[in-house]
């Protein structure tokens, strides 16, 4: 059975239209958000009331209570920092080694790359670094570190 060109245009024009009135009801109900045209509106904010800064002695009696003078400490206190050797490596420009250093008062552990003749710390120089094994030395004294030692037995 086959409708009239009318009545079906009629019925596609009304389920549209039924469409487009539930749209134009369920819009303003879920969806829409009116604001306030205050929250819109710019107005100058109020500069803050400021005090006055503080006066130079002030401020110098601050810093010497935040960061007292330090006294240098003597030779005898001073502790050594530890060494250790992570890593050796090899290079076309020579032998090279990964020493840590371990944390000592302020200062953090760090990691320090080193080759042959190069100072390392507190007067400690690469004599050698060769295979697993780097040789350290200061004035008369000599250190050497190795790789992956055999626990003493």
């Amino acid at each position: 059975m086959k409708l009239p060109w009318s009545l079906s245009r009629r019925l596609v024009l009304s389920v549209a239209g039924m469409g487009l009135l539930i749209v134009m009801v369920d819009f303003p109900l879920r969806v829409l958000v009116l604001r306030d045209a205050s929250v819109r509106a710019f107005s100058v904010p109020a500069p803050p009331a400021m005090s006055p800064p503080p006066s130079h002695a002030n401020i110098e009696n601050a810093l010497e209570k935040w960061f007292p003078t330090l006294q240098e400490a003597d030779e005898a206190t001073v502790a050594e920092r530890g060494m250790s050797l992570r890593a050796v490596f090899g290079s076309a420009a020579g032998a090279r080694a990964i020493i840590r250093l371990d944390p000592a008062g302020d200062l953090p552990a760090q990691f320090v790359t080193v080759k042959n003749g190069e100072n390392v710390l507190d007067g400690w120089v690469v004599e050698r670094v060769r295979g697993q094994q780097v040789v350290l030395k200061r004035n008369a004294e000599t250190r050497e570190m190795t790789l992956f030692q055999r626990p003493k037995q």
